[in-house]
C-alpha cells in the first residue's frame, strides 16, 4: 500500500469523520420520524386519560342527581363524540332538564338544536342525554386547548298530573347549575409529529446541550441584566407570554378588585340613594364581575402565575377568604356561581347590572342581593365591621396582584451593592393601606402568617412605608 503523505491523511481523517457523521445524522433522522409516527416496531401507543369535570352541586329541593362521563382529553379536529350526562330524578315528580352551550373559545363546541338540548325524567326514573362535541378549528393554531361549560335548567311542578311543557311560572320550580370540564386538546397529525419530534430532540440533547446553554445562559444573565437597555431585551424576547398574561388577565382583575373598593364606598346614607339599594346593588354585581375575571383565567390559563410561590399563597388566600364569606351570605353558594358564569367576561358594570337585574332572571338575582345587603349594611346605612374586615382581603389580594405584575419588567440583579441590593431600577411600590388588624378574625393568623414571610422576601426599596402587623416580632414601619 503506498504511503499517504501528511496533506493526504489529514483529508482522509476528515472524510472519514464526515461519512461517520452524515450517517449519524441520517440514523437520527430516520429514528425521529419513524418514532414521530409511531412506527417503531413494540412502541406502545400513547395513553388517551379521561380529563376531570367539575360542576355545581344541585339544590336537594330539586331531587336531581347527574353524571358525566368525561370526554377523553385529546382529539383531532374534526372528530366527534358525544359529551353523555346521566340524569336521575328521586323526586315525586316528573321533570325536564334543559343544557345548553356556554362559549368558552372558539374551537370545542357543544351540538345543541336552537342552542339547547333537553330531555324529560319521568318520576323516580332516570334518562341519558348525549350531547356531540364538534372540534371544528379551522383558522385556529393546533394543538390548542380549552374546556368545555354548559349550563343547564332543572323545572319540576309543583302540583302533580300536568305535562312538563305546560308549566307556567306559578305551578314550577326551576334550579340552574353549571358543569364544566378541564381544558380538552385539539391536535392534528403533523402538530402530533412535531410534538414526538420535539421529544426525541430533548431527550438526545437533554444531557449535553441543555447544561451547557443554560450555563452559558445564566453567565450571560448576570452580567447583562444590570443594564437597562439590556433588560429590554430580554423582555423583548424573553418575556411576551408573560406580559400578555399581565394584559389579558391580570390587569383586568386588578381593576375589577378596584372597582369593588370604590362602590363599596359609596355605600353610605345620601338622600340621592335611601336605603344605600342602588351602592349595594352595583357592589354585588362588581363582586360577580370580579369572580367571572377569575374563573376565565382560571379556565384559560389553568391558575396564576407569580414570580413568588409565597405571593400565590397570600393572592389565594385573600381572594378565598373574601369571596367565600361573599357566597355564604348571598344563601346560595350554586346559585352565586351560577350568575356570576353568566356574566361575559369583557362585559362592564353597567352592562352586568342590566343582565343579572333583566325582568328574565331578576327572580334569581333579588334573594342573592338581600342576603348580601343585609351582611354589608346596616339599617343606617353604613357599611358593616364585618363587611369592611373582608374589604380588606380584598384590597390585599389587589395590592400583591398589582406588585407581582410589574416587578419582573424592574429587577436587574441580585448581587447587590453598598447601602441598597441593587435590584431595581426605579423600584415598584407595594401599596397596602389598611392596618392588617382590620383582617377578619377568623382569616387573621393564616393571612398575617403569610404577609410577613411576603413581606420579608421583598427589597425594602419595594416596601416603604409598609408596616409589618402589630403583632409581628419586628413591629413597627419599616425605614426607608
Amino acid at each position: 500500500m503506498p504511503e499517504l503523505s501528511l496533506t493526504a491523511r489529514t483529508w482522509l481523517r476528515r472524510s472519514c469523520w464526515i461519512l461517520s457523521l452524515t450517517a449519524l445524522a441520517a440514523g437520527v433522522a430516520v429514528f425521529v420520524w419513524q418514532y414521530a409516527w409511531g412506527a417503531i416496531p413494540g412502541l406502545a401507543a400513547e395513553t388517551i386519560a379521561p380529563i376531570t369535570v367539575s360542576q355545581s352541586e344541585p339544590a336537594a329541593a330539586g331531587h336531581l342527581r347527574i353524571a358525566v362521563a368525561p370526554p377523553l382529553d385529546r382529539r383531532y379536529s374534526g372528530d366527534s363524540g358525544p359529551l353523555e350526562l346521566l340524569i336521575e330524578n328521586d323526586g315525586d315528580y316528573p321533570g325536564l332538564l334543559t343544557a345548553s352551550n356556554v362559549a368558552a373559545g372558539g374551537c370545542i363546541r357543544l351540538q345543541t338544536a336552537n342552542g339547547s338540548a333537553a330531555v324529560r325524567v319521568e318520576a323516580h326514573s332516570t334518562a341519558s342525554l348525549a350531547i356531540p362535541i364538534d372540534t371544528a378549528c379551522a383558522g385556529v393554531h393546533l394543538p390548542h386547548s380549552e374546556p368545555l361549560m354548559l349550563a343547564y335548567t332543572w323545572s319540576i311542578p309543583l302540583t302533580n298530573g300536568k305535562a312538563v311543557s305546560g308549566h307556567s311560572g306559578k305551578d314550577a320550580q326551576t334550579f340552574t347549575g353549571l358543569i364544566s370540564t378541564s381544558p380538552l386538546t385539539v391536535t392534528s397529525h403533523r402538530a402530533e409529529f412535531y410534538r414526538h419530534a420535539a421529544q426525541i430532540c430533548d431527550l438526545l440533547a437533554k444531557d449535553f446541550t441543555w447544561p451547557v446553554l443554560l450555563a452559558v445562559l445564566g453567565y450571560l444573565a448576570q452580567m447583562k441584566l444590570a443594564v437597562r437597555s439590556d433588560r429590554q431585551q430580554i423582555f423583548n424576547t424573553l418575556l411576551p407570554s408573560f406580559t400578555e398574561l399581565v394584559q389579558t388577565h391580570y390587569l383586568p382583575i386588578a381593576r375589577r378588585m378596584q372597582i369593588i373598593g370604590i362602590e363599596a364606598g359609596l355605600i353610605a346614607p345620601s338622600p340621592a340613594d335611601p336605603g344605600c339599594g342602588t351602592a349595594l346593588q352595583r357592589t354585588f354585581c362588581a363582586i360577580l364581575l370580579m369572580r367571572r375575571r377569575m374563573h376565565y383565567l382560571f379556565s384559560t390559563k389553568g391558575g396564576i402565575f407569580f414570580r413568588s410561590a409565597l405571593a400565590e399563597g397570600l393572592f389565594f388566600a385573600c381572594v378565598s377568604g373574601f369571596y367565600g364569606k361573599f357566597q355564604e351570605k348571598t344563601g346560595s353558594r350554586s346559585e352565586c356561581e351560577s350568575l356570576a358564569v353568566s356574566l361575559d367576561p369583557g362585559c362592564t358594570l353597567e352592562e352586568a347590572i342590566s343582565q343579572l337585574f333583566s325582568l328574565s332572571i331578576g327572580s334569581g338575582a333579588d334573594p342573592l342581593l338581600e342576603g348580601f345587603s343585609a351582611w354589608a349594611s346596616n339599617a343606617t346605612c353604613h357599611k358593616t365591621a364585618e363587611f369592611e374586615s373582608y374589604l380588606a382581603l380584598n384590597e390585599l389580594a389587589m395590592a400583591v396582584l398589582n406588585f407581582e405584575s410589574n416587578r419582573i419588567y424592574y429587577q436587574t440583579d441580585q448581587r447587590g451593592v453598598r447601602n441598597g441590593s441593587n435590584w431595581y431600577f426605579d423600584p415598584p411600590q407595594l401599596e397596602f393601606v389598611p392596618d392588617m388588624d382590620t383582617i377578619p378574625a377568623d382569616d387573621r393568623e393564616e393571612i398575617t402568617g403569610l404577609f410577613i414571610q411576603y413581606l420579608d422576601g421583598i427589597p425594602r426599596e419595594c416596601r416603604k412605608g409598609v408596616a409589618y402587623p402589630s403583632n409581628a416580632v419586628r413591629g413597627g414601619t419599616l425605614p426607608a
